[in-house]
């Protein structure tokens, strides 16, 4: 389940370069349950150590431009967002609330102007691109965190192996172990990203790729994110 927000404002919306922090805390505001809002951020769907907030959001989408001795990417109205979930009373909370609404973000004033509730359903060979980075990392026992490029061949396994765990954590349903499922390249050129949450450096990648497998699990990718990271502004994708 997917919609995209278009969102005006009055003059332009001046954000700093990695603004995900700004966007997922306008996402929580947002949910009229706060019962539901606590329960996704605090807790959301467990498994094993692993918690899934069983969403994702995309970069905005408009036209922009960079300040780079103040550090900023500038906006110009209008922008679309998108988010996803596979999470009904999430999604139905956050549409419904964003619904032809005065809105703030980063303390600027906008409003809602229009929303696409997006039917898609995602085939068993589908070709994606990415809409925010991708990001596939392990933590060592140390507490480091290595990330892997799509170059890398532990790419695919970790991708595959977070994407089983979320399909446990959300349906309780563990038949999906030896689930057939790559992540293919379509291209020798993929764009890095750096980004930095909360002090905390993140390297995501950007670009084409084509997921195979089972229908099931590709369409909880489509909602949920694909990678780690996802509620924090990694891993959403569209279908092309």
């Amino acid at each position: 389940m997917r919609f995209k927000v278009g969102i005006e404002f009055d003059e332009s919306l001046e954000l700093p370069f990695n603004y995900n922090k700004i966007l997922q805390g306008f996402i929580y505001r947002n949910i009229m349950d706060k019962d539901l809002a606590r329960f996704i951020h605090d807790r959301g769907f467990s498994y094993e150590k692993r918690k899934y907030k069983m969403f994702t959001f995309s970069r905005l989408q408009g036209k922009f431009s960079i300040d780079s001795k103040k550090k900023k990417i500038i906006y110009q109205s209008p922008v679309e967002l998108v988010v996803s979930s596979c999470y009904e009373d999430f999604f139905i909370d956050l549409s419904l609330s964003l619904l032809r609404r005065d809105v703030e973000i980063a303390g600027h004033k906008a409003y809602v102007s229009k929303m696409d509730i997006i039917m898609e359903e995602p085939k068993s060979i589908q070709k994606i691109r990415m809409l925010s980075p991708v990001t596939a990392y392990s933590t060592l026992d140390d507490k480091r965190t290595v990330y892997f490029s799509p170059y890398n061949h532990d790419f695919k396994r970790i991708i595959k192996e977070n994407l089983i765990k979320k399909y446990k954590a959300f349906y309780k349903d563990d038949s999906k172990d030896n689930v057939d499922f790559d992540i293919e390249l379509v291209s020798d050129k993929y764009a890095k990203v750096i980004s930095s949450y909360d002090g905390f450096i993140i390297e995501g990648w950007m670009g084409d790729f084509v997921l195979k497998g089972d229908q099931e699990v590709i369409k909880l990718a489509y909602d949920a994110g694909i990678g780690g990271k996802n509620s924090q502004g990694f891993g959403c994708f569209k279908l092309i």
